[in-house]
């Protein structure tokens, strides 16, 4: 799966800048308060001027577009197709009243960027089956940009995200203080005027923009998620808990102290070779690992259950169209059975074990690396929820995003360790 234009959209709405020349005070320019935007971390640049001429626009628009493009931005223009056409812009956006968006879906062709505004369903269904590539809706808020707006209510945003197949950010009236009241919304991101151009300090303020965004809209924007299975999605830490020195009883042998906490840390191949060595058992490490895995199959398959709020979790990540995979510590076998006792093994594309893999979460990132060279995707594409503090910062120091679970005991050990936090998945 290459990086599509739709996986693209989906990251590049989360923080969408809009320009407003209105905000630009004498010494200062356009192009400087752009510059401040991206460096602050904006994720797309629209350029809207209502006022300029044509060969105005174009001028501003090319030097605009290589500052952009320098920094990795694309850049949109705003309802003027010549100047998008001269510019050769990445894209164009447009209102309902701007013009016909087939023929503007026409004229540009297939590769560059589409957006559309709209306000309601009926717009909406439109838009998606004339060509538009994402939506800007709104006004979600009320707004000074634009006073004859109409606010979109909750109920009508919720519809709209729900039934959208193209990306969404949503647009008026949105500020640092309010970007939390959209996190259950399903838009990919948010479309900012004010609050980035009208700002004192641009970097600073579209800074803080951009971590409240990422905490907001977290899960839409990263077409692939990568589940930990026991803690996660599972309520099966209990089990494992006392697995070792259970096992090393039964083999009529007194179990070292401390013997379970240093197994939890392991992979069951691992395990298996620890408890081996460690007690000389007689037995083959294929034995042992099957004897270990025997013991607690029965459980994975009848007994345990999900943990709160993730089915219903589950299943709407998978109808917004994310990739859904597993990177165990628990065997393949044992994971398939959990997720098949609990409906929920249908929803994931790829369920890989460590014991697979030969390496343990906490060690290195190479069932997670497997599974996106699988997929072909990059890990900017890529969230990892977790609750191991040990894998979390193995993960972070290989570069993936990562949300961390509370597993009953762990918050302290992994709240400031992850990108995000999430004590269940209800709340999300």
């Amino acid at each position: 799966m290459k990086d599509s234009k739709k996986n693209y959209l989906k990251k590049a709405m989360l923080l969408y800048a809009v320009t407003d020349r209105s905000w630009v005070e004498d010494g200062d320019s356009l192009y400087n308060q752009c510059e401040k935007a991206i460096k602050g971390g904006i994720t797309l640049l629209q350029l809207r001027e209502k006022h300029l001429s044509d060969d105005d626009f174009v001028k501003e628009g090319l030097e605009i577009k290589e500052l952009c493009h320098k920094n990795n931005i694309k850049l949109i223009i705003n309802d003027n197709l010549e100047v998008m056409k001269r510019v050769d812009a990445d894209g164009i956006h447009i209102g309902q009243e701007d013009g016909n968006i087939r023929a503007i879906r026409e004229a540009i062709g297939p590769d560059k960027i589409l957006g559309v505004s709209v306000q309601t369903v009926q717009e909406t269904i439109s838009a998606v089956y004339d060509g538009a590539d994402y939506l800007g809706i709104g006004a979600i808020f009320r707004t000074s940009t634009k006073l004859d707006a109409v606010e979109v209510t909750p109920e009508t945003l919720n519809e709209i995200t729900k039934i959208s197949p193209i990306p969404t950010c949503g647009i008026g009236g949105v500020g640092v203080n309010n970007i939390v009241a959209l996190t259950k919304s399903g838009l990919n991101g948010v479309a900012i005027v004010s609050a980035i151009f009208g700002s004192d300090d641009i970097v600073k303020s579209t800074k803080e923009l951009k971590e409240k965004c990422t905490q907001a809209f977290y899960k839409n924007n990263r077409p692939v998620h990568i589940y930990d299975l026991d803690g996660t999605l599972i309520d099966s830490l209990g089990v494992w808990k006392n697995l070792a020195s259970t096992y090393i009883k039964d083999k009529d042998l007194i179990p070292h102290k401390g013997l379970d906490e240093t197994v939890l840390e392991l992979s069951l191949e691992e395990s298996s070779e620890f408890l081996k060595k460690e007690y000389g058992l007689k037995e083959s490490l294929e034995t042992i690992r099957l004897e270990i895995t025997d013991k607690i199959y029965d459980l994975y398959a009848h007994s345990i259950k999900l943990k709160s709020g993730t089915k219903e979790f589950i299943e709407e990540m998978y109808n917004n169209g994310t990739i859904l995979t597993v990177a165990t510590a628990s065997t393949e076998k044992l994971c398939k059975a959990v997720l098949k006792n609990n409906n929920l093994y249908k929803y994931f594309t790829i369920v890989k074990s460590e014991s697979q893999i030969g390496s343990s979460k906490a060690r290195d990132t190479k069932i997670c690396d497997e599974i996106i060279k699988e997929l072909d995707v990059k890990k900017e594409d890529v969230l990892v929820f977790e609750d191991s503090a040990f894998a979390i910062k193995t993960l972070k120091k290989n570069g993936y995003f990562t949300v961390g679970v509370y597993d009953g005991n762990n918050k302290e050990s992994i709240q400031d360790l992850c990108d995000y936090y999430i004590e269940d998945f209800r709340e999300e």
